[in-house]
């Protein structure tokens, strides 16, 4: 690994790899990455990546939960834990760290949407309804929530 390369650019010629689908060149280098900045969360956040598009599950999910250790406040690697979570068949576990988040108060509408999906697919109305509920804050006049939330309310 070129010793001059910031830990931005090192991660990028690993998303690179990873975007090509080139993934086990993508999992060298960030293991090569991680081995020297062991405490770099992108690179975590990068090894779940590869490791769930690899099938390997378990080794994505220890790899975000070092993520979210080292940045406990980035709501991204909790949506992504999320994700995971569901892929793995642990809906349970899934949703109650999707609850969490809402009950943090997230606002950014791109999580919130993404929490929506998710409650869908999971059929947790209750929590669907609250996502709907904090997208209408900043899209009061949304048609398409409003007739969404609508729908979620049939099933309460």
């Amino acid at each position: 690994m070129q010793g001059k390369l910031s830990l931005q650019q090192l991660l990028l010629q690993v998303h690179h790899s990873i975007n090509s689908n080139q993934l086990q060149s993508a999992w060298n280098q960030c293991q090569q990455l991680l081995r020297h900045h062991p405490k770099f969360a992108d690179a975590w956040v990068a090894k779940s990546f590869i490791a769930m598009r690899t099938g390997q599950l378990e080794i994505a999910l220890t790899s975000i939960d070092k993520a979210i250790k080292l940045s406990p406040n980035q709501i991204n690697f909790k949506l992504n834990k999320v994700m995971l979570l569901e892929q793995s068949g642990e809906i349970d576990s899934a949703s109650r760290l999707g609850a969490q988040l809402l009950d943090r108060n997230v606002t950014e509408q791109a999580v919130l949407k993404s929490l929506t999906a998710f409650f869908n697919r999971a059929q947790r109305y209750e929590l669907l309804e609250k996502c709907y509920r904090k997208l209408l804050v900043s899209e009061p006049n949304s048609q398409e929530l409003l007739f969404n939330l609508a729908n979620v309310n049939l099933f309460l």
